[in-house]
């Protein structure tokens, strides 16, 4: 008999516990970015636990050193760009170390060397990390696996 193992779901980029502590993270097309501090929004949705200083290097990882000040509250819906935005999506994977991430076409805003980067990093530095993404880049199909085709 297999064990069945109970995992609630919800969508875009947030992060699930269930009782046998599987973390899944689910990264949708668009991201909804509140008013707030750049800590807030990467470590949403969760409270923060790590050192500005872990958080700098997640930053420089993902492609988003740029930004400097953790804690100043701007509107950054407006302030980042489309890849930005992706990339911050990608800084909450650091943070929270999910066993499997699911993303639907997380790196469409970037340009095919910005995408394999930062999913060539991700493979490297989480070596138990499973993916599934959806994606028209075919560029990126060789980082998989595996690739299904999906005709109409």
């Amino acid at each position: 008999m297999v064990q069945q193992k109970k995992v609630n779901v919800i969508h875009h980029t947030d992060m699930v516990k269930d009782q046998n502590h599987m973390l899944i993270s689910i990264g949708a097309k668009k991201s909804y970015l509140t008013k707030s501090s750049l800590k807030e929004l990467i470590s949403y949705p969760n409270e923060n636990a790590l050192a500005d200083s872990e958080i700098y290097k997640i930053l420089d990882r993902v492609g988003l050193g740029k930004f400097k000040n953790l804690d100043e509250v701007l509107d950054y819906a407006k302030i980042m760009s489309g890849g930005e935005k992706e990339r911050l999506n990608f800084a909450r994977v650091y943070l929270l170390k999910p066993k499997f991430l699911f993303l639907d076409e997380a790196t469409s805003a970037l340009d095919i060397a910005s995408a394999t980067e930062i999913l060539t990093n991700l493979r490297s530095d989480f070596k138990e990390l499973g993916v599934m993404m959806i994606t028209h880049q075919s560029e990126l199909f060789d980082l998989f696996d595996y690739v299904i085709k999906i005709k109409s």
